[in-house]
């Protein structure tokens, strides 16, 4: 178990709209918002009016606690108005980017499960922190990473596991959903992130895959996101995404999806199956590779698994129907 090195944080228990202006009457007049753009100020008490306002009309258009209100919005002045009218409003607030398509925003519906955040690299450790770590565990927060196969055991400093954590930040569960609660925190408090990972000595964390988007090959895992690193370090290869794939044999396979860069239009099949083959354990081979014009993303950057999956499938109903 990994825990915070840092002092523990007493928990505020208050909603944040009462946090954050629950004294604004005593800082009346001071800015608590500037423009970094124009220079517009809004004071403590024109945001707390403003936003007590906007609440008013919010619960007035229907808006009640147990809703989800998303702010499709930009980073601007406004935003924390809208954001704390809707809390005391009784609901919660997700953000979306404003770049995200309808289709993305639909998917985006949820409460957070760990607000805001777990980890962060501390300023002063910004030279020894290692690349690509999300950092170190913030004040009162615990860790474990257990194996992916049998969850009931913690692995130790730098072996791949899921990711638990437990800590204030954990949500106290989805509204109306005891179930889905239960699969998601188990009895001692632990939230089981769905997320794959390792931690060193030092409690660095860093993130590598999904749990979901693991491939089980005869028993073993693969995780995506491995593969698709060491592919693109290949000169010939501009972006490459990993699923599952099922063989004749039924066992789940790697399946990379390879966009090849402009100079590359010979890169082949066997090309690159032998790459990936000669730098990993035969358990992770590359068994199938499918050149594509573009790794579909959402607008976070994100790989599309579910549409790679869709072309799989048209795939397959092709080559079944070649074959009869």
């Amino acid at each position: 178990m990994f825990r915070s090195e840092y002092e523990e944080v007493p928990a505020v228990e208050l909603p944040i709209h009462e946090a954050v202006l629950g004294r604004a009457a005593e800082f009346a007049d001071t800015p608590a918002l500037i423009d970094g753009v124009d220079g517009t100020t809004i004071t403590y008490e024109q945001l707390d009016r403003s936003h007590r306002r906007l609440a008013a009309a919010f619960a007035d258009t229907g808006v009640e606690k147990g809703d989800v209100l998303a702010l499709h919005s930009p980073n601007t002045i406004a935003f924390p108005t809208a954001f704390f009218a809707a809390t005391r409003a009784g609901a919660s607030v997700t953000t979306v980017h404003p770049l995200a398509t309808p289709d993305e925003l639909a998917k985006q519906l949820t409460v957070t499960e760990l607000s805001p955040c777990t980890h962060i690299v501390p300023s002063d450790r910004t030279e020894d922190a290692p690349p690509g770590t999300v950092g170190k565990l913030l004040p009162g927060t615990e860790m474990r990473i257990v194996s992916l196969d049998d969850p009931s055991t913690d692995v130790g400093a730098g072996e791949r596991g899921e990711i638990l954590i437990r800590g204030p930040q954990v949500m106290k569960g989805y509204l109306g959903r005891p179930d889905a609660t239960a699969a998601m925190i188990d009895e001692d408090g632990w939230l089981h992130t769905g997320d794959v990972g390792h931690a060193d000595a030092g409690g660095w964390l860093h993130i590598v895959d999904r749990v979901k988007e693991l491939i089980k090959y005869k028993g073993f895992q693969v995780a995506p996101a491995e593969l698709e690193a060491l592919l693109l370090n290949h000169p010939g290869i501009a972006d490459a995404a990993v699923i599952g794939f099922y063989n004749d044999d039924s066992n789940e396979v790697p399946h990379a999806y390879v966009v090849r860069q402009p100079a590359a239009t010979d890169l082949s099949e066997g090309e690159v199956m032998t790459y990936a083959a000669e730098r990993v354990a035969p358990y992770k081979r590359v068994r199938r590779v499918t050149f594509v014009a573009g790794v579909p993303r959402a607008a976070s950057g994100k790989i599309l698994r579910r549409e790679l999956r869709d072309l799989q499938e048209q795939r397959r109903a092709q080559e079944l129907g070649e074959k009869q």
